[in-house]
């Protein structure tokens, strides 16, 4: 009988060992039913700051190819223009307002039942990995990330978030910047001043080819791994750029993102009708990140999400409008709501007596932002150059359409909005007249 029990147990074990080699191949095989999502994405970098979309005095050949094979969305926008209360906003679907996480920055507490997105995804069976960057302006849930910096250590399908830190603003901060004659008259909203233009070329823009230097290593490593066809690969920035009225400010400066999506051919019954190689002018921003993950790999958007997603088999109708918001300015409270239609940008400014151009230690690491202050000091600014160090008023209204070389640059106010539009913002309120700028660049 113990020998009929040995016989039996070893039968059951060889079995096993047999079913054990067979895992990985069933779960490569089961990868291929859903598609693998890579996000690259980079920090405070406006949307100008490209090659693709019209930057000649910058040279980066692998975000352009990515553009030039995917979809290059020309109205993305980040919700705020600081990394906080933008990567709340991702990781939830949900503006980071409606957490009480918009000030940035901070810890705060978040109701149990509000979502993140690395959760869902682990549930519909995702190996999901984040590398160099887990800042969410809230504590997160035990475990929300796979361990690990590969995408290569398992079979199932992943879910990768790689951040690249080297345009930060970090890299312009504390340091004497080459001179440089470098034209900077497609930055109208800026003093011609040497430091800006040392700010804006001997460091950003050098700063900028070196990530797309990192965009093509890691396509590149994508494509040794075998698993490039069946990966849907999107590359964004977090909030606006480097100088001076950029990061931290909610103008399109700070807010008007690059983002780029690249479907591959198995893939692309999931592109919403999007063809790859095309630009999109749909408004699209980073609440919608999150439901649009969950669509690409066939799960509906949960009730509290407040995106809209626009790939994949649950993509939603354009939305009308994109809004955005900034709580504060360092230790500065100085709340800002945006909206807008794609043409044109309602702001409010809800602290209208307080300057833009309040100081704050971070920003002010930087030697363009020292010279701005200084110039203002000294009484050597332009009028519409001053105005950032004056009381702004309490409503901005800015035309997005008319542009020069760069679309995330407005160059006129104008001094009524579209009937749809002040019906969107004002419910139907007869709003003829706005307090308008001097400031003429968005």
């Amino acid at each position: 009988m113990y020998r009929d029990l040995n016989v039996a147990r070893g039968v059951a074990l060889g079995l096993l060992a047999a079913a054990l080699l067979l895992l990985p191949t069933l779960s490569a095989d089961a990868a291929q039913k859903v598609p693998n999502i890579l996000w690259l994405t980079i920090e405070d970098t406006s949307q100008y700051e490209f090659g693709c979309y019209g930057n000649t005095q910058v040279k980066t050949p692998n975000v352009d190819a990515l553009a030039a094979k995917g979809v290059k969305f020309t109205h993305a926008s980040s919700v705020a223009p600081h990394c906080l209360p933008a990567r709340s906003t991702i990781i939830s679907g949900v503006f980071a307002t409606t957490y009480g996480t918009g000030l940035h920055r901070g810890l705060f507490r978040s109701p149990k039942d509000r979502p993140f997105l690395p959760k869902l995804m682990k549930d519909a069976g995702y190996f999901c990995l984040n590398v160099n960057k887990k800042d969410y302006n809230t504590p997160t849930p035990n475990n929300l990330w796979d361990q690990g910096n590969k995408y290569t250590k398992s079979n199932k399908p992943f879910f990768a978030v790689y951040n690249n830190h080297d345009c930060h603003m970090t890299s312009v901060r504390h340091e004497v910047l080459p001179a440089s004659d470098i034209d900077i008259s497609h930055l109208p909203y800026l003093p011609n001043l040497p430091e800006i233009r040392a700010n804006y070329y001997a460091a950003h823009l050098k700063e900028i080819e070196a990530v797309d230097l990192w965009v093509g290593k890691k396509l590149a490593e994508l494509e040794a791994s075998g698993r490039q066809d069946d990966t849907i690969i999107f590359f964004y920035s977090d909030h606006g750029g480097c100088q001076p009225r950029g990061k931290a400010f909610a103008y399109e400066t700070g807010l008007r993102v690059p983002f780029i999506v690249y479907i591959p051919p198995k893939w692309q019954h999931l592109s919403n009708g999007m063809d790859m190689g095309t630009d999109s002018d749909r408004l699209i921003g980073f609440e919608d990140l999150a439901s649009t993950a969950l669509s690409l790999i066939g799960r509906k958007t949960p009730p509290q999400m407040q995106g809209k997603a626009f790939l994949g088999g649950h993509a939603q109708e354009p939305k009308a409008y994109q809004f955005g918001f900034r709580n504060n300015q360092g230790y500065h409270y100085d709340p800002v709501r945006t909206v807008s239609d794609g043409k044109y940008k309602y702001i409010r400014n809800y602290t209208p007596y307080k300057p833009l151009g309040m100081r704050q230690d971070y920003q002010w690491g930087m030697g363009a932002n020292m010279a701005y202050d200084l110039a203002s000091l000294k009484d050597e600014l332009a009028p519409e150059h001053a105005s950032f160090f004056k009381a702004k008023p309490c409503e901005m209204l800015f035309d997005l359409s008319r542009t020069g070389v760069f679309s995330s640059i407005g160059e006129e106010i104008i001094r009524t909005l579209s009937s749809a539009f002040q019906y969107a913002l004002f419910g139907g309120e007869n709003r003829d007249s706005l307090i308008v700028s001097i400031d003429k660049f968005s």
